[in-house]
Formats: structure tokens, sequence, C-alpha cells
């Protein structure tokens, strides 16, 4: 680890500045020395950098994704709508009552994409028995989901324009659904309802083709509307009630792995993160010190590469045995999440700001065993971002940490 304090060049800058300006109207000047406290700055470089590969989870991003592009393939998506009304509190299982009859059922997936020369067809399965845990946004993959579990094929699908749609999407596909379904789904005598749907193209797509996922704020989420009649003694009504997608996720297959991809890389698609080691060696931060800064400095090979990407960093509970690139089924690390961190790129590199966690480091609250850094789940699923190792000649990982001491 090379270690450079650099307080002594603070203190010489500072009389340089002070002789250059004596001749002027000069505001009172003190140095670091004067005050009751001074700044240490330290920096230092990284120990190593591992990058290791599990399964890519694709939940909780803009869109869904469906068709090939650069090697990944996306075979279907999954969504799970929600029990209750967009607009009121009424639950599916109100339908169980007498007065109320399911007429239709139609769901709604938005189309994201800017090519409207989607010709394909689309069916939609579903899974009728067992609970609502069907997949989880943060944690199912091509590796732990069966899809085979799925129901026969219920409704098909292809994309239409939206001529009433003044304010989103312009297309979509609308799914016409057997009222059949909401018997079950609004059956009493089941504890947790079902309500996850597959959808998945007819055909293999050789191209990509996306469509708004639940927390694109840019066009319309998938919904499934109920038109049903409610009888009462007096009159009958025809209604209409709205339930949204309350979790989806797409299903991605990665691409092959580069040669550069067990470097220094970050992918969401492949699944790619890196566990960075830090020696602190000399560093040793009193107790009483106060972190003014801590940036952990990590620089691209290519700027074009993060335009709209978010590096997350987690310390790490915990040592890793991981010295060399490896697969993992499952992720192996165990992550303190209460120093977590999201940032945004600085034209060329990344400062991720890391305060907080050397702060902890000297109360004695956290203990460096390491970072990983992951892609954000914003980032473009499809694009690997490769960072200079140590090999670089100027351009290497580093960590610039700045406290007080009094």
């Amino acid at each position: 680890m090379r270690f450079l304090p650099e307080k002594q060049a603070l203190l010489f800058l500072a009389a340089v500045s002070l002789f250059l300006t004596a001749c002027e109207e000069q505001p009172i000047l003190t140095t670091i020395n004067d005050q009751s406290m001074h700044l240490d700055t330290a920096t230092f470089f990284l120990s190593n950098l591992v990058t290791y590969q599990t399964p890519p989870e694709i939940g909780g991003h803009d869109y869904l994704y469906f068709g090939k592009t650069k090697g990944y393939n996306n075979p279907y998506a999954l969504v799970q709508i929600s029990d209750s009304d967009f607009n009121s509190n009424f639950n599916m299982v109100n339908f169980n009552d007498s007065l109320f009859t399911v007429d239709s059922m139609v769901f709604f997936l938005y189309y994201g994409g800017d090519s409207t020369n989607d010709l394909s067809s689309y069916q939609m399965r579903w899974f009728p028995a067992g609970g609502d845990s069907v997949f989880s946004e943060t944690a199912t993959n091509y590796l732990n989901f069966d899809k085979t579990i799925a129901s026969d094929i219920i409704s098909t699908a292809v994309l239409e324009i939206d001529s009433s749609d003044t304010s989103f999407s312009k297309m979509y596909l609308r799914f016409n659904l057997s009222p059949d379904i909401m018997n079950i789904l609004s059956d009493t005598s089941t504890i947790s309802h079902n309500r996850t749907f597959l959808i998945e193209p007819v055909e293999d797509l050789t191209d990509l083709y996306k469509f708004n996922s639940r927390t694109n704020l840019e066009g319309r989420e998938p919904e499934l509307k109920v038109h049903f009649r409610l009888v009462d003694s007096t009159s009958i009504d025809t209604l209409e009630f709205t339930f949204r997608s309350v979790k989806d996720a797409s299903i991605i297959i990665p691409a092959p792995l580069a040669a550069a991809d067990s470097s220094v890389a970050v992918s969401r698609g492949k699944g790619l993160n890196i566990i960075a080691y830090l020696d602190l060696g000399d560093l040793d931060l009193p107790r009483e010190a106060i972190v003014k800064s801590a940036n952990l400095v990590l620089f691209p090979k290519s700027i074009d590469s993060i335009a709209n990407s978010v590096i997350i960093t987690y310390p790490l509970n915990k040592p890793a045995d991981i010295s060399s690139f490896n697969s993992f089924e499952q992720d192996p690390l165990e992550l303190n999440l209460n120093y977590f961190v999201t940032t945004e790129p600085k034209v060329d590199r990344f400062e991720i700001q890391e305060r907080s966690f050397f702060q902890g480091l000297a109360h004695e609250k956290v203990f460096n065993y390491g970072f990983k850094l992951s892609p954000s789940i914003y980032n473009n699923p499809f694009e690997t971002i490769y960072f200079h190792g140590f090999d670089s000649d100027s351009l290497y990982p580093m960590v610039k940490v700045e406290y007080v001491v009094p």
C-alpha cells in the first residue's frame, strides 16, 4: 500500500499564497497549525480488485424486455397484479359477492420502444395454484425459476395502436382473459391468491423489444381492467376497476463472457460485480477524528460507457474468500446494508463517497473487509462498464481520505 500524507504540502501552499499577496489588503489568514484542530489527508491504493459473476436479476427496471440483443436473450417477463383497485379500496375477493357479475377482463402491457415494426405475437400464462410468492423482483433469475409450473396459454395478443391514449404509450398488447379467472382470484376459501402472469413471445425474436414496467414514470404500467355489473334491487350499473402491477421482472439469459469481463467490470445483464479490497496499512484513524471526505475513485476505460449509469457500493460484513474471477449461482457476499452508497459519474470517473463508512471505522462500528460495487437497477442491462486496474499508468483506482483531528 502506498500512503501519501499531504499536510506538509497544504502548509507550504498556504505560505506561498500569503507571500504572493502580502502587498494587497489582506483578510486574516491562518494555517492549519493555528487552529485547535488540524487536517490530515491520506491517499492510498487498493490491495486488490476482483470481478465475480452471479445470475442477472432484472426486476425494478423501467422496462420489461423480450427478444435478443448483443448475445443476450430475454425469453419472458413476470408481472404480479395488485389485489386492490387503483382508485379505491375495492378488493378482488369482493367479486365473490353474488351482487357482482364480471363480464370481461383485459390485461394491458404498454409498449415502451421506439420501433413500431414489432409484428410478433405474444402469449400469456398464469399460475392458478399456490400463493403469490411465485417470483421475487430482487432474486428471481433464469437459473432458479421454473417456467414449467405455469399454466397452459390463456391468451394471445399483438401490438395494437391505442387511439384513445394522448398522454403516454400509443401502443399496447391487449390480452383478453376469461372472466372465470376472477372466480379463482376472488375465491374466499383461498388464503393467498396468485395474481402473477407470464408473458412471452410466441416465436423467437431476433431483435429486442421493450414494454413499460411498473417503475416507468414516463408511460403506463401493466394493468388488469375488469368490467363488471353491480346488480342491486333497484338498478344495474356497468363499472370498471383497474388492478395495476405491484412487481414485475424480465428474465434475462446473459451473453457469453468476453475475455475482458474477468478483469474489472460491472454489468447488470451479465451479473458482473466488483469486490474492492482496501489495505489501509498506516491509516490509523483516531476515535476522535472527524472524517471530512473519503472518496473511492475508479476510472472507466470508456467515458461513453458511464453515461446515465449509477454505481451502488456496500461494505462487506465479513471477509470474502474470493481472490480471482469466479461465477456463483447465488451471491456469496454478506453486506452491511447500513452504509450503502449510490454514485453518479463525474465526467471521466466515479468518486464514491465513503465518508460515513470511514467515520464508522474510526468509531469501531464497522470493520474493513472491503466493498462490493454493483451497477444500479436503472443502468442499461445490456452494457458493461470496464474500469482501469492496477496495470494503468495513471488512472489506477485509489482512495483519498481527509479527516480532522483535535
